[in-house]
């Protein structure tokens, strides 16, 4: 793991933030690389949100922010009984501070690991988001093979996170 001082802060989702992360969502930036590419509906959206800040015992998410300006969105699901879960995530502008990315992840892998106190951190991302997949394995995540083409599998543990 390379030792960069993250910057910014993690603050946890609001259902005052539904509107923000919407935008985001559906922005061309973001959405071109989710798995649903449909714009999201409102209504839908906010139901979403209520439920992910309502069940903190199986949703963790959290807003990045940069000088108190939001500027992303992280989230841990799909915890199991052995505390492995995964995590989703995104910067809401194309035009943040260099950097953003990766500081929101350093912030979030050591909140997961040190105060969820998580055990494995599981992602994929689009085959043709070779950012996302170079800053994952800059972080320390390793290649897990899924068998899948159009997705590709990472993965961290807690000792990998703290070498």
């Amino acid at each position: 793991m390379t030792n960069t001082k993250p910057f910014g802060a993690l603050r946890p989702l609001t259902n005052d933030d539904a509107r923000q992360l919407l935008d985001w969502r559906n922005s061309d930036h973001v959405r071109k690389f989710m798995v649903n590419q449909d714009l999201i509906e409102w209504e839908g959206h906010q139901k979403w949100v209520a439920k992910v800040v309502s069940m903190p015992d199986d949703y963790r998410y959290y807003i990045y922010e940069v000088e108190g300006t939001p500027t992303g969105m992280i989230g841990f699901y799909g915890f199991d009984e052995n505390r492995n879960a995964e995590w989703g995530l995104y910067i809401g502008d194309e035009n943040d501070p260099k950097g953003s990315g990766e500081s929101m992840c350093r912030l979030a892998l050591d909140k997961f690991f040190n105060e969820l106190h998580g055990e494995s951190l599981e992602t994929f991302a689009l085959a043709d988001n070779a950012r996302a997949i170079k800053l994952y394995q800059k972080l320390g995540f390793q290649t897990i093979d899924k068998g899948e083409k159009n997705h590709h599998y990472l993965k961290i543990t807690r000792a990998e996170w703290q070498q």
